[in-house]
């Protein structure tokens, strides 16, 4: 328990709501048990889809900046035709 409350964050309130169901020492303490789990994998998938979308979101910032954008071609058309047009 003590192991898995300091990787997990989660509330004094929530560690005594779950002592609290029951009378049965060992099944509250499973109880306790069962839910710090599920709140660290849950924290972990969490902190993976973050990861995840700051990624993301730093592989679009870098494509700007190198100028890759998905309106480049439309925009190499435009300057082609106007070029074009210049010539004549």
């Amino acid at each position: 328990v003590e192991e898995l409350t300091e990787k997990v964050m989660v509330t004094p309130a929530d560690v005594a709501e779950r002592l609290m169901r029951s009378e049965v020492p060992e099944v509250a303490l499973r109880d306790l048990i069962d839910f710090l789990k599920i709140k660290k994998r849950e924290q972990g998938e969490s902190k993976a889809k973050g990861v995840k979308e700051e990624r993301a979101g730093e592989a679009e910032i870098e494509g700007k900046a190198s100028g890759t954008c998905g309106d480049m071609p439309k925009i190499q058309q435009i300057v082609g035709k106007s070029s074009r047009s210049n010539d004549l």
